[in-house]
């Protein structure tokens, strides 16, 4: 709504988008509001102008996931991306923690990145899966079988790292794996 009202407000004159011309010198506003509308609504002109979404999917939404997902939108907001990201727990339970990762925060402060701590673990869902460009899965080992379980229609979209969890590998030794992954993957969507 935001573009066809800033557009409208250029009525009558030429409105150029990618060096194609959408308007020029429409003879009523109406008309100018629904050629806008067709055009916002095609795929194409939304890819151009809308954000992208990536999903960090891990277990708890406490740790690997959380990390990936600050550190990610830090880097795409100074690389000047239009991706955003999100993340999400598979398998949360009533004794997943109500908050960030200890290990997150502390590395994440190291790195001199801001983030919110107060945001607790989310669980995945569908809307999660759907409204997302890319979805990754921070462990297939642990991961693969949770996504087939809850999201077994999605279970084609989604790519896997091999970022340990505590129980398998220090945080001293994962965390950096994982910065080196999500630095990889924003230089990727750079590149495209």
């Amino acid at each position: 709504m935001i573009l066809r009202d800033k557009f409208v407000g250029f009525f009558g004159t030429r409105i150029q988008l990618g060096g194609k011309l959408i308007v020029k010198q429409l003879g009523t506003k109406t008309f100018a509001a629904s050629l806008l509308d067709r055009t916002i609504k095609t795929p194409s002109f939304r890819k151009t102008l809308m954000t992208k979404k990536i999903l960090f999917l891990c277990t708890w939404n406490y740790y690997r996931s959380r990390f990936a997902e600050i550190y990610f939108n830090w880097e795409a907001s100074a690389a000047n991306l239009n991706w955003k990201a999100d993340s999400r727990g598979l398998a949360l339970t009533e004794s997943t923690p109500n908050t960030i990762s200890g290990y997150t925060v502390n590395y994440l402060n190291q790195l001199c990145i801001p983030f919110d701590p107060v945001r607790t673990p989310l669980d995945a869902t569908d809307d999660d899966f759907e409204n997302s460009d890319r979805i990754i899965a921070v462990k297939r080992d642990e991961h693969l079988t949770w996504v087939q379980k809850r999201f077994d229609r999605f279970a084609n979209r989604v790519e896997y790292w091999d970022i340990h969890d505590v129980d398998a590998s220090t945080p001293e030794e994962q965390l950096p794996l994982l910065h080196a992954k999500v630095r990889e993957l924003v230089t990727e969507l750079i590149a495209s």
